[in-house]
């Protein structure tokens, strides 16, 4: 081996990259029927509480600390499939419900959450018009594979954001833009 040769010279100093937001953490997953088992989700109206059978789905989110389950917010949101009627290939926010055609009820989709945990609910709710016809027995339903994804918000995230001006969180590229948060 023989001796070491001269240093070379230095590198260009590359680009700084933008700033992101340490205080919020995005993520992505898709569910399939197979992920959802029975549960139900229930509605509290002053003393009454409303239960409606349904599918449950657990997500695994370790960025959902209890800090964030006590201070902060998380926003979920579902991507609108290709092919659909309205705004397709784009994302809506969690609660989500469409019509069913003009059967009388509901097709529902909910989530909630604890420290560590997304839980995504699918089910049914009568319209006004339920004497048109009778919803699926929930155990019998296929849930459609959907793709989803989720917004953690600690409680001082809003101190990197780059607006003044709340941010519209229905609108995930609003979210994403405000929070300065890239894919």
């Amino acid at each position: 081996e023989g001796p070491q040769g001269p240093a070379g010279l230095n590198g260009k100093n590359g680009q700084d990259g933008a700033n992101g937001n340490a205080n919020v953490i995005t993520g992505a997953f898709i569910l399939e029927n197979s992920k959802y088992a029975r549960d139900s989700w229930s509605i509290r109206n002053g003393n009454v509480t409303t239960s409606y059978p349904a599918k449950m789905a657990n997500v695994s989110v370790p960025s959902l600390t209890q800090d964030i389950f006590n201070n902060g917010t998380v926003l979920v949101y579902m991507k609108i499939p290709a092919g659909s009627a309205t705004l397709p290939d784009s994302w809506t926010p969690l609660p989500h419900s469409n019509p069913s055609g003009n059967y009388g009820y509901m097709i529902m989709r909910n989530y909630t959450y604890r420290v560590g945990l997304l839980q995504l609910y699918y089910y049914f709710q009568y319209t006004d018009n339920a004497s048109i016809g009778t919803a699926p027995y929930i155990g019998d339903v296929v849930v459609p594979t959907q793709e989803f994804k989720y917004v953690v918000i600690a409680g001082n995230a809003a101190t990197n954001s780059v607006a003044e001006q709340p941010v519209d969180y229905s609108n995930y590229e609003a979210v994403m833009a405000y929070y300065r948060l890239q894919e």
